[in-house]
């Protein structure tokens, strides 16, 4: 009995009644810029384990429902059309989307559990329109809202069974969204309710810019994709230097760990931002603000719930795992902001394994009766790292963060930002809106991208030759110094090369071995000056010596080799450097200067590191 009596309160709903428990839940909302009495439409969405922030699935981040559901109590109820006026654009249900303004209130994050915004803040959700794709829906299209990372200050704190809830305001383009407790009771059913006054002036609602599904992409090969980056990125008003953004895609494919450094505020967080949607659009990467108490890979993989044997704590990152191994031919970016916040070795130790080793990342142990590994709540027992798994970190360096380790930069590269005067001024009148103008754009090379990250790229026999004496070279100096390195690195660097020849049309060997040196040799330098000063002294010779070819042989290293070693000894590299002619250009320029910085910072300070605060 109690239970029909709440069915017949919950089939009673209408606009006013829905308004006015709206209005006690949330009565921080009106003010100067917001009036109850100016609602006229309310859409109330339940949230079900793939709605909400915490419990959210893989298979979705969108709330479905009927666009015109002729079981619906009384129109106007029923007239989604009210609630977002484009949807009566486009008759024939192709599939279109677009993205509509949201407005969401500080107090309501606040009331929720989370920091307070100030007033009212924005952001902004996209709607889909598809037809019917299962039996039994008759001739009514679907709407299908999208949340992406949007509404995340709501959603983070709404659980099952709460109210995601969006009102629209009669003449004003943007709708407001509301996280409302379970206890608000405003029904059970995704329901759109519309009042009588939009009903009869329907017509007088602001209508958004539909934009059209887009076409299949025609897939392009991997040839100059980083000079296409540059390109897009240069019509959409932001330049990007061309070496970077070469270095940046030639390192992502040699191994799917690159890290951006640099002074603070240099851009690192935004090319990683405008690379990843580039290449993935709006669905395929997600930005995690590293903490500093990241102690365990729980942060990144979730964990299975000791209270409820059934519940998995998920994290967007495994989210986003999850998604890449459902979708093997599209990249996915993990974006890893301020990664030495906490030790990475910490965190992150279960994605360096299998970045090596090839073996799965163990979630839970939940077993079947007959022993069998079983899902749960859709978390497998273990993971695989997927191919189309792409992880970007961006480090700053000062007293709150921490050094990396040997392990994981020998599975990284590393990417230095330094900001130029030009750079700097350019970014006064900057929107910062680059990463949306570019979404999408470079989806074209995603597959070809995907598909030659499990491929050897191609090295022309001289090419091999001279690669191997420019790191016979450097490990002869390296090793007499007690810094020479391993199988991995002489890899890896041969990848680099390979895929660098690919990724840029203005390539040269030369300039792919500095990068090389640069990016997976230096980096592991740090320390006092009585012991990098003689090694930064024989690399200050051996990025400066021009180099002497007979065919693909270098014919004097034994030369650099030599004054590399007396330079160590003398301590001198810089009075040799002048003698044999300070004006002559370094052979490797990018990690010559590289050198020379760290070589100041270490007669000025007795200490010295790549990563520079």
């Amino acid at each position: 009995m109690p239970r029909r009596a709440r069915r017949r309160r919950e089939f009673a709903l209408d606009f006013d009644t829905v308004k006015k428990r709206l209005a006690k839940a949330v009565p921080y909302a009106e003010g100067v810029d917001f009036e109850w009495d100016k609602v006229v439409a309310i859409l109330v969405l339940p949230l079900s384990n793939t709605d909400s922030w915490v419990k959210k699935t893989n298979a979705s981040h969108a709330t479905q429902i009927q666009l015109t559901d002729s079981g619906a109590a009384q129109a106007p109820t029923s007239k989604t059309e009210h609630f977002f006026p484009t949807l009566t654009v486009n008759p024939v249900f192709k599939g279109w989307r677009i993205e509509v303004p949201v407005l969401i209130h500080g107090k309501n994050v606040k009331a929720l559990g989370g920091a307070e915004p100030d007033g009212w803040v924005k952001d902004s959700v996209e709607i889909r329109r598809r037809p019917p794709l299962n039996p039994g829906e008759g001739d009514n299209p679907i709407l299908q809202i999208g949340y992406g990372d949007n509404l995340g200050p709501l959603r983070e704190h709404l659980k099952v069974g709460d109210y995601l809830v969006f009102t629209k305001e009669q003449k004003n383009a943007a709708y407001r969204a509301f996280g409302v407790p379970a206890a608000a009771n405003l029904g059970s059913d995704k329901r759109l309710y519309v009042s009588e006054a939009a009903e009869r002036e329907a017509t007088t609602f602001p209508e958004s810019v539909a934009t059209p599904e887009s076409p299949p992409v025609t897939p392009k090969a991997l040839d100059g994709i980083a000079d296409a980056f540059v390109a897009d990125a240069a019509k959409a008003k932001v330049s990007v230097e061309p070496g970077i953004a070469a270095r940046a895609f030639a390192a992502l494919l040699t191994k799917p760990l690159v890290i951006f450094t640099g002074l603070a505020g240099s851009g690192k967080t935004r090319l990683a931002r405008m690379l990843a949607k580039w290449l993935c659009g709006t669905d395929g990467y997600a930005v995690l603000a590293v903490g500093a108490d990241w102690t365990s890979s729980e942060a990144l993989l979730g964990y299975p719930d000791a209270l409820d044997s059934k519940r998995y704590v998920r994290r967007a990152a495994l989210d986003l795992l999850l998604r890449a191994v459902s979708k093997p031919t599209e990249p996915h970016f993990l974006v890893l902001d301020e990664m030495n916040l906490s030790h990475v070795e910490r965190y992150f130790a279960d994605f360096l394994s299998a970045m090596e080793s090839g073996e799965p990342i163990r979630l839970h142990g939940d077993r079947g009766p007959a022993g069998a590994p079983v899902a749960r709540e859709g978390v497998p027992c273990t993971v695989p790292l997927p191919p189309n798994f792409f992880v970007l970190g961006t480090v700053n360096i000062d007293e709150t963060t921490y050094m990396f380790s040997p392990k994981v930069l020998d599975r990284a590269n590393v990417i230095e930002f330094r900001a130029g005067r030009t750079e700097v001024l350019a970014a006064v009148d900057d929107d910062g809106g680059a990463s949306d103008v570019l979404s999408g754009r470079g989806q074209p090379y995603s597959s070809a991208f995907v598909s030659s990250v499990g491929t050897a790229p191609t090295l022309t026999a001289d090419v091999v030759s001279r690669l191997r004496d420019e790191l016979n070279l450097f490990f002869g100096v390296l090793a007499t110094e007690g810094a020479e390195f391993g199988f991995r690195t002489a890899h890896m660097i041969g990848r680099f090369v390979g895929f660098y020849s690919r990724v840029t049309n203005t390539w040269n060997l030369e300039s792919a071995t500095d990068a090389q040196v640069f990016q997976k040799l230096l980096p592991r330098l740090h320390g006092s000056r009585r012991s990098l000063e003689p090694l930064l002294n024989a690399l200050l010779i051996l990025t400066h010596a021009s180099r002497t070819w007979a065919g693909s042989s270098l014919s004097n290293a034994t030369d650099i080799a030599l004054a590399a070693t007396e330079a160590a000894r003398a301590r001198n590299a810089r009075d040799r450097i002048a003698a044999a002619g300070a004006g002559a250009s370094p052979a490797m320029p990018l990690s010559h200067r590289k050198v020379l910085r760290m070589v100041d910072l270490l007669e000025r300070n007795g200490f010295t590191s790549f990563a520079e605060p």
